[in-house]
Formats: C-alpha cells, sequence, structure tokens
C-alpha cells in the first residue's frame, strides 16, 4: 500500500486519467497530469486493471500489489507534483517482476518524472 499522501483521490482520478498526457509501452499505459497546485506536493498515483482486462481477482490483485510495490521503491525517485494513473492491459498479467519494473521505469522516465 503506498503512503496515503502519495494516493490518488477520487476526485483527482478523472482528470488525469481524461485530460492528462498518455505514454504507452507494451501493455501498460501511464497518464501524467500536473496537479493544480504543484508546489512543493508529493506526486500522487493510482492502478488501474479491469476485470476484462486481468481475468480473476488473484491475478489482479497480484498485479495491483506487484506495481504498488515497484511503484514505492521508486517513489522518491519521482518529482513532486503530478497525478500519475497507470493503466494495465491484458497482457500485462503475464509479465514478470522484471519487465513489469522495466516498463514503469521506462513510463516514468519518458514522462520526464524521473531522471534519466
Amino acid at each position: 500500500m503506498l503512503p496515503r499522501q502519495h494516493r490518488l483521490t477520487k476526485k483527482e482520478f478523472s482528470p488525469a486519467l481524461f485530460s492528462g498526457r498518455r505514454f504507452t509501452e507494451g501493455p501498460v499505459v501511464l497518464y501524467v497530469q500536473g496537479a493544480p497546485r504543484r508546489s512543493g506536493m508529493p506526486s500522487r498515483l493510482a492502478f488501474v486493471m479491469g476485470q476484462k482486462a486481468v481475468k480473476g481477482a488473484v491475478a489482479r490483485n497480484r498485479l495491483r500489489r506487484r506495481a504498488r510495490a515497484l511503484a514505492r521503491a521508486h517513489l522518491l525517485e519521482i518529482s513532486d507534483g503530478w497525478h500519475i494513473v497507470f493503466l494495465f492491459r491484458k497482457e500485462s498479467a503475464e509479465l514478470s517482476r522484471d519487465e513489469l519494473e522495466r516498463h514503469l521505469v521506462l513510463l516514468l522516465r519518458r514522462a520526464g518524472l524521473v531522471p534519466s
């Protein structure tokens, strides 16, 4: 579980998903939007995977736990003041931990949220 200050709220979720910039790497999609009051606020993250995309609650929850753990490991590298949504497509359930980490870090770099 991410610390509370790093979790995207329901109110912040829709604008980030529908009007944020989109980056795609394999089966993972990243949506990024600058927070309205960005100064000094930590970046907030959310993870989305649909029931149609990732079949079975066990697989869905396993993927969600892995993604959160990887994001938590890189949390200090992410620059402040962003709303970030990770969307996982069907093929993401078969990714190994290393492949998933590679996709997440590559997306964060491409979006300019972590140093190269």
